[in-house]
């Protein structure tokens, strides 16, 4: 799964992010309480901050139909 260029492997509550250079920059647990939801808009607001520090960051262009 990628969030905000930021690749995400996960099993089980454990959650890797990657670089698009496949450089692992966080090994993330959550509580395994089975959350995905709440997880997932966690991860939405982490990998945002990480992917603007590592300068990998595109801001996606909203669609007007």
């Amino acid at each position: 799964m990628m969030m905000s260029n930021i690749g995400i492997v996960q099993s089980g509550n454990q959650y890797q992010l990657f670089l698009p250079t496949n450089i692992c920059v966080l090994h993330l647990a959550f509580p395994p309480d089975h959350q995905y939801m709440r997880d997932a808009k966690a991860l939405d607001y982490i990998t945002k901050a990480l992917a603007i520090r590592w300068g990998v960051y595109e801001q996606g262009k909203k669609q007007v139909d």
